[in-house]
């Protein structure tokens, strides 16, 4: 659905989210966007949307990784992170590899599986 913000720094702003996100609770699907904004690639989430085969190896062996930027509001808005490539679709964490990707530039060891 389409809805207006109305929290401080973007009070009045239109913005679609994921019709089965609840308030105050569960995001759905995780799907966010400004519509003052670009739209994102589809199969974007509430954190951008996916790079196919831009992220380093997942360690579990199931191929490059899924890069994303928080878009959340907060403390990480902005940073990216890669997750595992099996980490689809809601519930779903695949291995459960995640590292937002200035921490793996600045210590590469964190790949490692173990």
């Amino acid at each position: 659905g389409v809805f207006t913000a109305r929290t401080a720094g973007n009070e009045g702003r239109a913005f679609a989210k994921c019709p089965r996100a609840q308030p105050g609770g569960d995001n759905g699907c995780g799907y966010f966007q400004w519509l003052d904004q670009p739209p994102m690639a589809a199969g974007g989430g509430g954190v951008g949307a996916p790079a196919a085969g831009d992220g380093p190896q997942c360690p579990c062996g199931k191929g490059p990784c899924i890069v994303r930027m928080v878009r959340k509001e907060g403390p990480n808005q902005g940073r990216e992170f890669a997750k595992c490539p099996e980490a689809q679709g809601v519930g779903s964490d695949g291995c459960g590899f995640f590292v937002f990707m200035d921490e793996l530039a600045a210590n590469p060891g964190l790949l490692s599986n173990g």
